[in-house]
C-alpha cells in the first residue's frame, strides 16, 4: 500500500518537474530565443526532455529514451525530428535539423553521435566547390549506431546495421 502511494507521489513529481521544464523551455524560447531554450534542454531529465520535444513539434514512439546532454542545431521547432518506439538515444548526441532525421524502431544510438543534415560554406571561397544543400538522414528499424559515429546528410541507415 505504502509502496503504491510512493510510487503514484514520484509519478506526480516527475509528470510536476516536465511540465515545468516546458514552461522553462517556451519563456526561454519567447524571451531569449530557440537557441538558448535548445541550450536549456542540455539540462533537462529524460522524461522532461522527451515532454518538451513532443510539445515542439517532434514525432517520438512509446518505450524511448534520450539521454541528457542532447544538442539540437539549425531549426525553429522540432518538426524535423522523427523517432521511433523502442529506440535509444544515447547522450551528448548532437542533431542537425535543417532537414528531417528520421530514426525508426528499435535502434540504438551510443552517446557521442552526430547527425548532420548540410552543408554550407558559404562565407568561404570553397562555396564555388561545394555549394550549399540539405538532405535528410533516415535510419531503418534494428540499426545499432556506436559510439561517436557522425552520420551525414542524404544517408540512409538500412535495416539491421552495425556502424
Amino acid at each position: 500500500m505504502i509502496i503504491t502511494l510512493l510510487r503514484k507521489l514520484r509519478n506526480s513529481i516527475t509528470r510536476l518537474i516536465g511540465l515545468l521544464a516546458l514552461l522553462n523551455f517556451v519563456l526561454r524560447k519567447i524571451f531569449f530565443g530557440f537557441e538558448n531554450a535548445c541550450n536549456y534542454l542540455k539540462k533537462v531529465s529524460s522524461s522532461s526532455l522527451l515532454l518538451v520535444l513532443k510539445n515542439q513539434g517532434a514525432k517520438i514512439g512509446h518505450n524511448t529514451d534520450i539521454g541528457a546532454g542532447i544538442s539540437f542545431h539549425n531549426c525553429k521547432d522540432f518538426s524535423n525530428f522523427e523517432v521511433g518506439s523502442n529506440t535509444h538515444i544515447g547522450k551528448n548526441s548532437f542533431f542537425d535539423l535543417r532537414e528531417k532525421v528520421i530514426i525508426s524502431n528499435n535502434v540504438v544510438i551510443s552517446m557521442n553521435c552526430s547527425f548532420i543534415t548540410h552543408v554550407d560554406a558559404s562565407k568561404s571561397k570553397v562555396s564555388k566547390v561545394i555549394p550549399a544543400e540539405a538532405r535528410s538522414i533516415i535510419i531503418c528499424k534494428d540499426a545499432y549506431i556506436g559510439e561517436g559515429c557522425s552520420i551525414l546528410m542524404g544517408v540512409t541507415i538500412g535495416e539491421g546495421s552495425i556502424i
